[in-house]
């Protein structure tokens, strides 16, 4: 899949600003003051939403999937491997991201993981999720011609379910499932 960098972030914002999030935020941060998208030198450096809360202000960075895998009867996540693949950079570098929102479009569904213990569990594991995970790859074009790609594999729900902040209480919640 090839993209031109700057065409695909619009694209992405467009997407984004059609969804509810406001609600679909609401739902873990009942006390939420404001949302809005981030500013370029945010968005770069992985925030795609900017949260304002009464006591501080929470990064988010929206991970949208057309179709939610649970209605094929599974769950699953896709993550980020190789942020761009060519420079040898890791996903998941970001610096000013507090929160990780998947969103499904097709259910309107929410998974809502902080960022900080899913980058320890992202550091221990992601080899094992790449080499055992279906991947796939991203291209991007950047309008003065330079390519790069990212990589992804896809995880098991189960694998971060224990990390995942439960609607209306904002705390993580025990996956009683997982092993």
């Amino acid at each position: 899949m090839q993209s031109c960098f700057i065409d695909e972030l619009e694209k992405s914002r467009d997407a984004i600003r059609k969804l509810p999030l406001e609600d679909m935020l609401r739902r873990y941060f009942p006390n939420l003051i404001r949302l809005k998208e981030a500013e370029d030198e945010r968005d770069i450096e992985g925030s795609d939403l900017l949260a304002t809360l009464p006591h501080r202000e929470v990064g988010i960075d929206v991970k949208l999937r057309q179709t939610d895998p649970r209605e094929r009867g599974t769950d699953d996540l896709a993550i980020e491997v190789s942020s761009v693949y060519e420079k040898c950079i890791p996903g998941y570098q970001n610096s000013r991201v507090d929160y990780l929102l998947w969103v499904f479009e097709t259910t309107q569904r929410t998974v809502l993981i902080p960022f900080s213990p899913f980058k320890a569990r992202y550091e221990q594991n992601i080899a094992e999720w790449a080499y055992w995970g279906e991947r796939f790859n991203k291209e991007t074009l950047f309008r003065n011609g330079q390519r790069y790609h990212s990589t992804y594999c896809i995880v098991p729900y189960s694998e971060l379910a224990d990390l995942v902040i439960s609607q209306q209480s904002a705390i993580p919640t025990q996956d009683k499932n997982r092993e």
